[in-house]
């Protein structure tokens, strides 16, 4: 049985090519909507940054003057006038706002390579998941076939009479326990097929479409060591997108409340106009300059500046609080790993080999008469349950190197496809 665990999850099967967990990632950030969505979003705040630090267009104007009335008789009007004005904000505003938007684009780059993340850590959990079930459901068929094995001979001393009442009552119980464990690989297979599912709705494919089997090898998931938390807090804080996130909203908010304070300083307007009779006659030019006055309204202004500096506290908290939740993830992900990889070492290469010795004695020693049913069972349900945890501990490691993973920005950090521009 051990062996045949290890050639499962190794992907040594003969029926189909096995799934990589690579090959499954590398279709999501095409083939997934909300990363294709937040992509959108990422460069269409790109697109508002180049034009928020331009000057406010020009309005070239026209104005027909001393028009008859009450006919309203355009062409009879008496006079005509073009004026040319430009709206000017306070020198470095507009880089200001420009400094604003940018940090409102490189926000959204920020959460779009989150989006990503995240779809990249449920479809690494959805794989590991799949993986143990397929383990714990080759150790429940190899179980249930020992059983019956073990039902068989005790069916055969029963019809020469061979068993007394304890005897008929064990017979009934090998019975009952193998139907008990075959009533478990519906529940089984139903589970991998969910994790199927999802991981087709992950690629943006049909749920239904069909998976070779996965291709993880044993070996290399009890070979997995878990990085420092040093080591993992120094890959998220260079690449973990809700951390550049956070810094990015800190950012924007200071940036609103540095333009928010230019907001004391006054607009320009310049103007200039050319008026001339229709017949030509006189002509006249004309200059006109302004100036707003933002503090007579001190109110107004008082309360913008006011709620972008809270704005600006609100984001130094949400970064805090997003850095100690990350730190406390970490801990939990890397101490995790270590504690399930030691664990499935131990039952891997320990309990389950001395497991399945006991049960082969348990199964010859029946056949020989030499141990009694109830031994035996015993023997071949601690055969079982080792085989079982060794399946539950895989997955368990898998989900925690996936959440180390995903704290480090893992795929992010070394794939194209968010880049500015989808470079």
């Amino acid at each position: 049985m051990f062996l045949k665990i290890l050639m499962l999850v190794s992907g040594l099967r003969a029926a189909d090519a096995p799934t990589s967990l690579d090959s499954l990632l590398s279709r999501i950030p095409a083939g997934n909507p909300e990363v294709q969505a937040a992509l959108a979003e990422a460069d269409r705040a790109e697109a508002d940054a180049l034009s928020s630090a331009s000057w406010p267009a020009p309005v070239l104007s026209a104005e027909l003057m001393r028009i008859p009335a009450p006919s309203m008789n355009l062409g009879g009007y008496g006079r005509r006038r073009f004026e040319l004005s430009q709206d000017l904000p306070f020198f470095g505003r507009a880089s200001a706002a420009g400094k604003v938007a940018a940090h409102e684009s490189e926000f959204k780059r920020a959460v779009a390579k989150q989006v990503l993340e995240d779809k990249i850590l449920e479809a690494r959990n959805a794989y590991y998941a799949w993986m143990a079930v397929e383990i714990r459901a080759t150790a429940l068929r190899e179980s249930l076939a020992s059983f019956r094995a073990l039902a068989e001979v005790s069916a055969k001393r029963a019809r020469f009479g061979n068993l007394d009442s304890m005897g008929q009552m064990m017979d009934s119980m090998i019975r009952a326990q193998a139907s008990d464990m075959e009533s478990m690989l519906p529940e089984l297979k139903q589970e991998g097929r969910m994790a199927q599912s999802r991981l087709n709705a992950l690629m943006g494919t049909d749920p239904g479409s069909a998976l070779p089997a996965p291709s993880v090898a044993l070996q290399d998931l009890m070979a997995l060591n878990a990085p420092s938390e040093e080591e993992v807090w120094k890959a998220a804080l260079r690449s973990n997108p809700q951390i550049k996130a956070a810094e990015h909203e800190v950012l924007h908010a200071a940036s609103a409340a540095g333009l928010a304070k230019s907001g004391w300083l006054p607009d320009l307007m310049f103007e200039a106009g050319f008026e001339q009779d229709r017949d030509g006659g006189m002509q006249e030019a004309s200059l006109k300059a302004g100036i707003s006055l933002p503090w007579l309204w001190y109110s107004k202004q008082s309360g913008m500046s006011r709620a972008a500096q809270e704005d600006l506290r609100v984001a130094e908290a949400a970064k805090q609080k997003v850095t100690l939740a990350l730190r406390e993830e970490l801990r939990e992900h890397q101490g995790g790993l270590g504690a399930s990889v030691a664990a499935l070492k131990i039952a891997a290469l320990a309990t389950l080999p001395l497991a399945e010795k006991a049960q082969r004695q348990a199964l010859a020693g029946f056949r020989a008469g030499g141990i009694g049913a109830d031994q035996s069972m015993q023997a071949l349900m601690a055969a079982w349950r080792a085989a079982d945890r060794v399946g539950v501990l895989a997955g368990q490691a898998g989900a925690q190197w996936a959440g180390l993973q995903h704290l480090m920005a893992e795929y992010s950090s070394r794939s194209k496809e968010l880049g500015h521009g989808h470079d």
